[in-house]
């Protein structure tokens, strides 16, 4: 019954139902939403639904979630709380945020589509289209669930896998491996565990099982990484473009906690690598595919970099967790109110209370290959894999591709032996393939015992943080949230926009502007933003303006290869951000002072003088060079 006001005071209407309308049926979406979910107090308080329609693809319901003007924005709810308030259960409930923070996607089963799963439709799901993009399986809605492999402008896309035994982490990884195969890629594949995924090996162009196995993969895939830093400041290259003779090459590291984990035996050196991978692989054509059962940060290296680069600018694929991940990292903003531990081991319903011998026993499907998924931007739905048991009838088996531009490919058994880092101490050792991995990151080894003792300064860990975030090249400017300093620093608030604005003024760092508008939040080191780098042919340098560069910056040059002991140009070029010509210039001066030797077949240099003759071979260059 429903009273309305009449013409006058005295007068009202009363209008009765013979059913209860459905914002008063508590059985219907819209009822159940008003008594329970937006009620005060509720899951949802202050927000209403708008746009309800029946959906076929489940038989039940779907509609718009709108907030209130009473909120400025929905909030995330719990989604065991919000199947709880609609009386149903979480496999039943799909809950969806959208790009505009006071609208979201509600939606009511009556069947999960998911449950039977859906059988592998062919391998032209998994051939990229032109931006990059594979179907990996179907959601709830219907939709096809999409991931990114690479983008023809950001270059090669990250991928994070995470879930328990048994919830289809490796079914995933092999539909990932599979597109990447049908993309003509070099596949670089390492398992700790040891061979527990075939149909990968079959693809990969080297590969590597168990813990040491595994770890000289990574070695022989980083070398190959410097090798293409170092080609791409020599040729001034700046996106990457595959070729069959240089393809994209991904790293695939399965159980990835066995050697990023706290007790990981090589957890310093496979950090430094898979850091130095995910923030360089991607322009270079050289994405890193991570799989673990976890997603805290000591099970990633407890390093903030891996995450940030491969959680925030890649796709996630969030399976079956037996804890309460939400709770232990930070997710994307696009994964917010996603729990994997919401995601049950099986389909079964509660058994009886009593048991009866008389029913039939019924075992439980297995909810293998459930998951949430999104690539970048996108907002992730729950979906489910395509069931694909072995992938090994749809390998092209004469078309694994290598990676034929890098020259030390018939050398990988070697360099997979070598260490990057010596003795596991920080970044200060040498790479086989005649480049150091102190190239990356951090400070040279001769600084660590002259770092500062008492605390840095809000202003001196976030310039820290941009220096290991920036363009080890210096050829162009890499532009950094507030979000991600704060990840990275653990500055935060007040304290954040203070340091933030004072560095500006000290024209330490700036503001990015697109267009002649700043664009909010985004800041960048130096000045202002550096134009990439001409190649050395193209020069447009006099002869007298870099032999005054050489002069200025030799000095200093010198200090850094004598005290490190590293003659590697990249390490140079990150260090004084000068470019390949004036470079090359700094270390053929040392080379004919007998500071350095000449490059070798590889480009390595050996360091002649010890860290105590630095004050003698600068002595030494200035009587040998020609008065000007």
């Amino acid at each position: 019954m429903i009273l309305t006001p009449g013409a006058h005071a005295g007068e009202r209407h009363i209008t009765v139902h013979r059913t209860a309308p459905p914002t008063l049926d508590p059985t219907t979406l819209a009822g159940a939403w008003s008594k329970h979910v937006a009620r005060t107090g509720g899951v949802l308080a202050h927000t209403h639904l708008e746009d309800i329609q029946d959906d076929p693809n489940t038989g039940g319901q779907v509609a718009l979630v709108v907030a209130n003007d009473t909120i400025d924005a929905l909030p995330t709810p719990d989604r065991r709380a919000l199947a709880g308030a609609l009386r149903t259960t979480p496999l039943l409930v799909s809950y969806e945020p959208r790009l505009n923070p006071r609208e979201a996607v509600i939606r009511v089963m009556e069947h999960n589509p998911l449950e039977k799963g859906v059988e592998f439709p062919g391998v032209d799901v998994l051939r990229p289209d032109a931006r990059g993009y594979i179907t990996i399986g179907r959601g709830i809605s219907g939709f096809p669930a999409r991931i990114q492999i690479f983008d023809p402008q950001l270059g090669a896309q990250h991928i994070l896998v995470a879930g328990v035994t048994g919830s289809g982490k490796g079914g995933t990884l092999q539909l990932i491996a599979l597109a990447h195969h049908l993309n003509g890629s070099a596949i670089i594949y390492a398992d700790p565990k040891g061979s527990s995924n075939p149909a990968i090996e079959k693809m990969a162009a080297y590969s590597g099982l168990g813990v040491d196995g595994a770890m000289g993969i990574l070695r022989a895939w980083y070398n190959l990484l410097l090798y293409r830093v170092e080609e791409s400041a020599r040729l001034g290259l700046k996106n990457f473009q595959p070729s069959p003779d240089r393809p994209w090459v991904p790293l695939i590291l399965d159980e990835a906690s066995k050697l990023l984990g706290e007790t990981a035996e090589h957890r310093k050196e496979a950090t430094f690598i898979i850091n130095a991978g995910a923030t360089l692989g991607r322009s270079l054509g050289m994405p890193v595919v991570l799989a673990n059962q976890l997603l805290q940060l000591a099970q990633l290296g407890g390093d903030a970099a891996i995450r940030d680069n491969i959680f925030y600018g890649g796709s996630l694929v969030l399976l079956r967790s037996d804890s309460q991940q939400k709770h232990l990292v930070d997710l994307p903003e696009n994964f917010a109110g996603c729990n994997p531990a919401d995601i049950p081991a099986a389909w079964a319903e509660d058994r009886a209370l009593v048991f009866d011998p008389t029913l039939p026993d019924n075992h439980p499907s297995r909810t293998f290959g459930l998951a949430f998924a999104a690539a970048p931007g996108a907002h992730p739905e729950m979906m489910r894999n395509w069931i694909l048991e072995d992938a090994t009838p749809y390998i092209d088996h004469g078309a694994i591709a290598v990676p034929a531009d890098w020259r030390d490919w018939d050398r990988r058994d070697e360099i997979a032996s070598i260490p990057v880092i010596a003795d596991g101490q920080g970044s200060g050792g040498q790479a086989a393939g005649g480049s150091g991995a102190g190239d990356f990151g951090g400070l040279p080894p001769a600084a660590w015992d002259a770092a500062p003792k008492k605390p840095a300064t809000a202003e001196e860990k976030i310039l820290a943080a941009f220096t290991d975030l920036d363009d080890p090249l210096g050829l162009e400017t890499i532009y950094v949230h507030k979000d991600q300093i704060t990840a990275a620093t653990g500055v935060e608030g007040r304290t954040l926009d203070n340091a933030l604005t004072g560095l500006t003024k000290k024209g330490k760092l700036h503001r990015q502007e697109t267009d002649g508008k700043r664009v909010p939040g985004y800041y960048g080191l130096g000045t202002e933003p550096r134009t990439p780098s001409a190649p050395a042919d193209e020069s447009s340098a006099s002869d007298e303006a870099l032999s005054r560069e050489v002069n200025e910056l030799l000095p200093i040059a010198i200090d850094l290869v004598v005290t490190t002991q590293h003659a590697s140009r990249a390490m140079l070029q990150r260090k004084l951000r000068t470019g390949w010509e004036t470079t090359k210039a700094l270390l053929d001066v040392m080379e004919q002072a007998g500071i350095v030797t000449a490059p070798g077949a590889d480009g390595h240099r050996d360091v002649l003088a010890d860290p105590d003759d630095y004050a003698d071979c600068l002595n030494q260059i200035e009587r040998d060079r020609p008065t000007e």
